[in-house]
């Protein structure tokens, strides 16, 4: 059996607060672990705990959501076809130009 978490799980394990429901969180990955239970975060959770922890705590963009767009197009055998330069040096990125 596998837990999938939730954002909302996911950035109560990462800023601890509200503090009931961080250590709920944690403890639940505890028995999980215990139990052999495999714990998924998808790249969907990552991309929008990401995007809530830049506009709530003001962590900085460092291009996490263009990785996890190129990690899952070569999971699937593409390549990302992309105008943004920065994400076209990424292995599996090709810049399309006008």
């Amino acid at each position: 059996m596998a837990i999938g978490l939730d954002t909302s799980v996911v950035l109560r394990l990462l800023i601890g607060e509200p503090r009931a429901q961080a250590d709920v969180a944690r403890r639940r990955i505890e028995r999980a672990l215990i139990a052999g239970e495999k714990v998924v975060v998808t790249d969907l959770v990552v991309a929008e705990a990401f995007h809530a922890l830049r506009h709530h705590y003001d962590v900085p963009q460092t291009g996490v959501v263009d990785r996890l767009i190129v990690a899952r197009h070569r999971a699937l055998g593409a390549t990302t076809a992309t105008f943004d330069r920065s994400q076209a040096r990424l292995e599996g990125g090709v810049l399309l130009r006008a």
